[in-house]
């Protein structure tokens, strides 16, 4: 038997039966034009001109130094990722969240651009995430969520990092 079907057999066993899957990117890649990158440019040599005028070089060092780490993840391809729910938790790539470690959860669902799950976790040291639910059925996602968790719902909209990182293309 081939390694691969050995180790998703063994996951199964591990954490019960498997109840939903799917796969998503690890971010969304956005195209980017060159009027993108003059514009980041601008920013750049303005933010730079700040922190010389305002003799803190610090802030114009980090600034240079994010600009570049956009440049370089603009480069670089996401990887590909499995959201696999079990009887006994959530798995997202090699993460196993049970479900004693979750506080809740929501479903965003605002077609074309906004179909997300998000996960809030009990743990202060472990931030909360997003999973993009791609061409999943939320209706039947949060039927097996609300078995297991309680449900956000006073919480409708994506996070407002989510929203700046689709509008600034990051």
């Amino acid at each position: 038997m081939p390694e691969e079907i050995k180790k998703e057999i063994k996951v199964e066993e591990d954490h019960g039966k498997k109840l939903a899957e799917w796969e998503f990117s690890e971010y969304v890649k956005y195209e980017r034009s060159t009027a993108w990158y003059i514009g980041l440019g601008i920013v750049e040599v303005v933010i730079v001109i700040y922190s010389i005028l305002s003799k803190n070089f610090l802030f114009g060092i980090i600034a240079i130094l994010v600009g570049l780490i956009l440049i370089l993840h603009s480069k670089r391809e996401p990887a590909g990722l499995k959201c696999q729910i079990f009887e006994d938790g959530i798995q997202v790539g090699s993460n196993f969240y049970e479900w004693d470690d979750i506080r809740s959860f929501r479903i965003v669902y605002e077609p074309p651009k906004v179909k997300l799950l998000y996960i809030d976790l009990k743990s202060i040291f472990m931030p909360d995430f997003s999973i993009p639910l791609n061409n999943q059925n939320p209706l039947k996602i949060r039927k097996i969520l609300k078995t297991y968790l309680l449900e956000d719902l006073e919480k409708k909209y994506e996070t407002l990092t989510d929203k700046m990182n689709r509008w600034l293309r990051l």
